[in-house]
């Protein structure tokens, strides 16, 4: 019976090729999160309704939320208006019903004003565009 041998070369490049293609694929990643992050900063304060304070507008921020998510990579952000500087911020976002106070006097309802949502749904299908096309592009190992 005849023998032959296989001899497989450039097996160790292609491990370091393949480690680094998922380390460029993450980084990319991360910059779309935190670009789409920024826009729905922005997007959120011009929708954001104007006091006389600014306290609302200007505690809208992102924040990082990946290493909570157990995440190696930042690829988790959430964009929100802050507590601390802006406590009615889920009373202006979802609205109130009629409210009266413990005497029976009437505080009338706050519509709601999802600006929010808003924010986040004009700037999904973006993100989701930029993500579909960095997961799909094309690349060479």
């Amino acid at each position: 019976m005849p023998e032959f041998t296989i001899k497989l070369e450039g097996q160790e490049e292609f491990k370091v090729r393949v480690s680094n293609f998922n380390r460029i694929l993450a980084t990319d990643l991360e910059k779309i999160v935190k670009r789409n992050a920024t826009r729905v900063t922005k997007v959120g304060k011009s929708n954001a309704p104007v006091s006389p304070t600014g306290n609302l507008q200007n505690s809208i921020r992102s924040k990082d939320v990946s290493k909570k998510l157990g995440l190696s990579y930042k690829l988790a952000k959430t964009t929100a208006a802050r507590k601390k500087m802006a406590p009615h911020r889920h009373l202006v976002e979802l609205g109130t019903r009629d409210r009266m106070t413990k005497a029976g006097a009437a505080r009338g309802r706050m519509p709601s004003n999802p600006f929010m949502a808003r924010a986040e749904n004009a700037v999904a299908p973006q993100y989701q565009r930029e993500i579909r096309e960095r997961i799909f592009r094309k690349e060479e190992l």
